[in-house]
């Protein structure tokens, strides 16, 4: 057999698969709470050490690294920007978000409540590259700005 999806297609069945991940990954997450950041840890783990080996070290290089994986994964707008010190990446459009956002509670308290799951799972991420990471969830455009700093 040979490839026969061009660009946009992987990019659509990538987003697909990363939202239905998200959504099952977020569901459970709000009944194991503990017992699932556990088994986040372990993936992520496996992602730091990917990350470092690619180079990331400052919060430029973390932005630039999500954002360049991001877009050529699945697509999107994504904009970056900062230094060495503090770095900032602004989802403003994804295709992922398209696939999962009339599945999510979208009231006031949903919104905060998924703001609260992504920080929960953000900063442990972070901390691996010695940063922290301020989250400010807007499910709008842009739908996320993340900001890495140097703790």
């Amino acid at each position: 057999m040979k490839p026969t999806w061009d660009l946009d297609h992987i990019r659509k069945e990538v987003g697909t698969i990363i939202a239905e991940y998200k959504m099952s990954y977020l569901t459970a997450l709000k009944d194991y709470p503990e017992q699932l950041l556990k088994v986040q840890e372990c993936f992520m783990n496996d992602h730091v050490r990917i990350m470092k080996n690619r180079g990331v070290k400052t919060p430029i290089d973390m932005v630039r690294y999500l954002a360049e994986l991001t877009v050529n994964l699945a697509g999107g707008e994504i904009r970056i920007n900062g230094d060495e010190s503090s770095a900032s990446i602004a989802y403003d459009s994804l295709p992922m978000w398209e696939e999962m956002k009339d599945k999510l509670d979208m009231s006031p308290a949903g919104k905060q409540q998924l703001a609260d799951l992504s920080n929960a799972a953000i900063q442990p991420f972070a901390a691996q590259f010695g940063l922290k990471c301020s989250l400010e969830a807007k499910f709008d455009k842009p739908l996320m700005v993340l900001t890495f700093s140097v703790a």
